[in-house]
């Protein structure tokens, strides 16, 4: 089960739902059969009748990702333009 809370944009000209909590379904409550059919995404099998039916916000962030950019291009690389290197040892407050 999901708990939805509603937020407002710090302008407040829009509102937007989060998940609050997620829950198990309490004891006696059946679940209802599922509405949309499921299917697993890869950029590595790209398919692009799968890609269509994500929803158009997801659709426009991805394809501005290098990962999309290679999987429809055929390119096997990507040049990355001005990318910053950061050694590991300047940052030793990293968990990882």
């Amino acid at each position: 089960m999901l708990n939805i809370t509603h937020k407002k944009s710090k302008d407040g000209t829009k509102t937007y739902a989060e998940i609050g909590s997620v829950s198990k379904l309490p004891k006696g409550l059946e679940c209802p059969e599922q509405i949309n059919p499921s299917f697993v995404w890869t950029y590595e099998d790209f398919d692009a009748e799968k890609f269509n039916k994500l929803p158009e916000f997801l659709r426009n962030k991805m394809v501005t990702s290098v990962e999309y950019i290679q999987a429809t291009s055929g390119a096997n690389e990507i040049q990355v333009i001005n990318a910053e290197v950061i050694k590991a040892e300047e940052h030793d407050d990293l968990p990882f």
